[in-house]
């Protein structure tokens, strides 16, 4: 975990706002639930989604601190969950190919849609 914020350790209200804007974009980041976030810290779904979109104006030193250090676990769950994902799947260095061994040329969607606008 990391070490808690302090409000002795701020030179200044911008500093802390700059802590709360990095807060904010983390915990709106892909694959971070806000169910996840909520459980961890102990508050509710709802106060969750207000911080994340900038709603509470002053959550508080020891709140963002707590918030930062469960982003902190999720984040690194979430990498490692995707490192163990990413190993499991196919090499794509090569063309697709048939049996034969030939490379299969690829298809665009909208080359099936007819003038009508039917997918044909």
């Amino acid at each position: 975990m990391t070490e808690k914020l302090n409000i002795f350790n701020f030179k200044s209200m911008n500093e802390l706002r700059v802590i709360k804007k990095t807060a904010i974009e983390r915990i709106n980041a892909p694959g971070i639930l806000h169910a996840d976030v909520a459980k961890a810290m102990g508050v509710s779904k709802s106060w969750v989604s207000l911080f994340s979109r900038g709603a509470i104006k002053n959550p508080g030193i020891e709140t963002v601190a707590t918030l930062l250090d469960v982003l902190s676990e999720l984040e690194a769950r979430l990498q490692q969950t995707n490192s163990m994902s990413n190993n499991n799947l196919p090499d794509k260095t090569h063309s697709p190919s048939d049996s034969s061994g030939a490379t299969r040329p690829c298809v665009a969607a909208d080359s099936f849609v007819g003038q009508s606008g039917e997918v044909g």
